[in-house]
């Protein structure tokens, strides 16, 4: 079985990762953002983040099985835990911080009335309890970061150069944030560039994880206070 898998072309392997972690929540988040009576709901309740936990568990379970038989390593995409890369990773968080109220006031200033509405969007209901709230960032910063930085980004990188690469993942990385309207926009391109253009130049993920998941973990817990 592993001998077939890994003879198939790299466009299948690609297809097939990207749609089993990501193409739910692309068409989902597509079509929240042509409907726009759906943009400025929250679309996290409690009830949703412990179901995108399970979720995000079982398929990435799945697809990393899929890319053990086709000879994916942990070591390939450079997940490798350390205290060191955690402390890169929570720098990395801050710059991403930086960078998304950057981009805010400049896209206030030019869109003024979008900026208000982006400003009062609710991603998540108020009222996580702080276990949830403790535990939803790492699970999701892992599983987004696993696939759509150190897989798309590595594959990529490896068939057609660092650029693409990095474009392609940020692209991705937005198609599933759409929901979030104007401000998916402002928050996740930022983001995704700074995120994407370290990994293609370190090769190390862990720092992509802890970033992630702190700032994930920032916003859940304001929510906690709801």
């Amino acid at each position: 079985m592993g001998s077939f898998v890994r003879r198939w072309p790299f466009w299948i392997e690609f297809a097939l990762v990207v749609g089993l972690a990501f193409g739910y929540f692309i068409f989902s988040s597509i079509y929240a953002a042509f409907h726009p009576d759906l943009l400025f709901k929250p679309h996290h309740t409690n009830r949703s983040l412990l179901v995108l936990c399970i979720v995000e568990v079982v398929v990435g379970a799945l697809v990393c099985l899929l890319l053990w038989a086709r000879g994916w390593t942990p070591g390939r995409v450079g997940l490798r835990p350390a205290w060191g890369e955690t402390a890169t990773g929570l720098g990395l968080g801050l710059i991403c911080y930086v960078a998304y109220f950057a981009a805010f006031v400049v896209f206030a200033i030019l869109f003024p009335a979008l900026a208000a509405r982006a400003r009062d969007l609710n991603v998540v209901m108020p009222g996580v309890p702080l276990a949830l709230a403790l535990i939803v960032p790492w699970i999701n910063g892992l599983y987004e970061e696993l696939f759509v930085a150190g897989y798309v980004i590595t594959a990529l990188k490896e068939q057609r150069g660092a650029q693409l690469a990095i474009n392609v993942s940020v692209v991705i990385r937005l198609a599933y944030h759409l929901y979030q309207g104007p401000f998916g926009v402002i928050a996740v391109v930022p983001l995704g560039l700074i995120l994407a253009y370290w990994y293609a130049k370190h090769g190390k993920l862990w720092p992509l994880v802890v970033a992630h998941a702190a700032i994930d973990l920032v916003g859940l817990l304001i929510k906690t206070q709801g």
